[in-house]
């Protein structure tokens, strides 16, 4: 994925170019793909547009630096609390509720930005591959914690049972990021996890059907 065409090698150059990604998160967070332009992001950077162009190709490479500086922002908000998570010696109802409460922190602190994200992935399968990769990244290490409790497990599959457990964690807190609360004006941040949560926990500990395969 290219990020910067030419990139700086002084401090004040460095200093601009941070200035230019920090703008231009925010032209996306508060305009939306419709509303970012180079404009808008050298206006709110304090920078001419030809500083930009001097970093980048075209405004599509600029989208694709700040996808993956989102990316890392991202990876980094929920990474260490998940890495603390896992070195712990809680039981497995406080690892799944702190796992899904910090999921459910990250999606909440980059809503606006990974809305955008979500929008822009749907035409540019580069940024579609970096998410990803993201979701990837965050899916390994909640089912590697999850799976050295497996001896507490009552379900058929443990490997399958924790990818489930992940993915519909993963697509409620998506689909409320991109839809909000729809027709259960209840079921927010807070009120989701508790409840995915509980449900994990009762998929996990549920003892398998006599038709389940083994």
């Amino acid at each position: 994925m290219p990020v910067v065409t030419n990139p700086p090698r002084q401090q004040r150059t460095r200093e601009s170019l941070e200035k230019i990604m920090t703008a231009g998160l925010h032209v996306l967070a508060t305009k939306g793909p419709e509303g970012f332009t180079v404009a808008a992001v050298a206006k709110r950077a304090g920078v001419g547009s030809t500083a930009i162009y001097r970093r980048f190709e075209d405004k599509d490479t600029l989208l694709l630096a700040l996808h993956q500086r989102f990316s890392d922002e991202f990876l980094s908000t929920w990474r260490p609390s998940y890495r603390s998570l896992a070195r712990s010696d809680l039981d497995l109802d406080a690892l799944v509720r702190g796992f899904v409460g910090e999921m459910a922190a990250a999606y909440r602190h980059h809503e606006k930005l990974l809305r955008v994200a979500a929008t822009l992935a749907i035409d540019d399968s580069r940024m579609a591959d970096a998410g990803n990769r993201t979701v990837a990244a965050m899916s390994l290490e909640f089912e590697e914690a999850l799976l050295a409790h497996r001896d507490q497990f009552r379900c058929a599959d443990p490997e399958i049972a924790v990818a489930v457990c992940f993915q519909t964690a993963q697509d409620s807190f998506l689909r409320l990021v991109l839809y909000g609360r729809q027709a259960h004006e209840e079921l927010g941040w807070d009120r989701l996890a508790d409840e995915l949560s509980a449900m994990m926990l009762a998929y996990l500990l549920a003892e398998p059907s006599s038709g389940s395969a083994r």
